[in-house]
Order: C-alpha cells, then sequence, then structure tokens
C-alpha cells in the first residue's frame, strides 16, 4: 500500500470509514481510501479494539509510521473526510 500512498490524489484527500463492533470483543475496522480513475484505491486499514480516541491514535499512529513520507513526501494528505465521530477526528488531527 506504500506505492498507493504516493499517487497524486492521495496526497490531497482521503477518505476514513471505520465500521465498529465487527465481533464480540467490539473491534473497529478503519479503512483508508484515495478516489482514483478505476474507484476508491485503498491506503490502509487499521484494526482497534473499540472505538476510542486512545486506540485509534495507536492504530493510526502505526500506520503513518508504516507508510514513511508518503503522499507526495508530506507525510499525510491536505484533506481527510471522516463522519461526525470525535475520537477518529481528534486522533487524526493529533497524529
Amino acid at each position: 500500500m506504500r506505492r498507493e500512498s504516493n499517487l497524486e490524489t492521495a496526497a490531497d484527500l482521503v477518505f476514513v470509514d471505520s465500521t465498529s463492533s465487527c465481533d464480540a470483543e467490539n473491534h473497529s475496522i478503519t479503512f483508508f481510501l484515495t478516489p482514483y480513475a478505476a474507484g476508491a484505491v485503498p491506503l490502509g486499514i487499521v484494526i482497534t479494539k473499540g472505538q476510542t480516541e486512545i486506540a485509534y491514535t495507536a492504530g493510526f499512529k502505526l500506520l503513518k509510521n508504516s507508510l514513511g513520507k508518503s503522499f507526495n513526501r508530506n507525510g499525510s494528505p491536505t484533506i481527510f473526510i471522516t463522519d461526525n465521530s470525535s475520537a477518529e477526528i481528534n486522533s487524526l488531527c493529533s497524529v
């Protein structure tokens, strides 16, 4: 997924979408996608224990470290589009 994070569109815009309560232990799966001519291209997937700000921050830091200096060498995209989850938004801002 490191190659996909260097797409031009990834430097501008990333969609973040979480699905919660995926199992009996309340894990959450968060997808990072960027638009492309072929559709949404996956940039990363993070699995966390629940939907707390602490869990999101830990998972998002791991993804950021694994991608390195991606997004046209900016380290992060210009815009994240997410839902209204304050834990998710705060974690993205802090990472």
